[in-house]
């Protein structure tokens, strides 16, 4: 509800600037009052101490993707329950950002040119263009739509941290023998 909202519908004239204010406080910790209940009904807060190392750790690691700090968290809870990765390719996101420059260009170039012509744009410029962001769109999509494959995520986990490689021959060597022991 918008200030105007709860003057008309508590039916309130203010008749001074002061008064407007006094009414615009009252309205503010009506709605503050109102959005906590709400809050409380539909969110939880947790609290977890994590060391300090870890939290840069993270930190870091939010910062190298591209996402904000609370966005990781939310995402590595929801890889954790849907048992996916969180892993962005780099390769994909250089391609979006060569997409939205070129698309970035060539808006600057059909407003320069209708500028120069006083508003005719070329139709076949336009629906280039029109191609280019359905391609953009396109890229985005499967750049986040689908996880990347068990190989991207094996070669990106042994960039990052090459004892991992040892680990993972440790685990198949184990796999093999509990699938194969018979």
């Amino acid at each position: 509800m918008t200030f105007e909202d709860y003057l008309s519908t508590h039916g309130l004239e203010p008749e001074s600037k002061e008064e407007r204010q006094s009414f615009y406080k009252e309205y503010r910790r009506e709605y503050l009052k109102n959005y906590k209940i709400k809050q409380k009904e539909t969110h939880v807060r947790i609290e977890r101490v994590i060391p300090r190392g870890f939290h840069l750790k993270m930190k870091n690691k939010a910062k190298e993707l591209g996402i904000p700090f609370g966005q990781f968290i939310d995402e590595g809870f929801e890889a954790i329950l849907n048992q996916t990765f969180i892993l962005r390719r780099k390769e994909s996101l250089q391609e979006i950002e060569l997409l939205l420059s070129q698309i970035s260009n060539r808006i600057n170039l059909l407003a320069f040119n209708d500028k120069r012509t006083q508003g005719s744009i070329n139709v076949s410029d336009f629906k280039q263009l029109q191609k280019e962001v359905l391609n953009m769109k396109q890229g985005i999509r499967k750049a986040y739509a689908y996880p990347p494959t068990a190989r991207d995520f094996l070669i990106a986990q042994i960039e990052r941290n090459p004892f991992f490689l040892e680990e993972l021959e440790e685990v198949i060597i184990n796999l093999k023998n509990e699938l194969y022991a018979d």
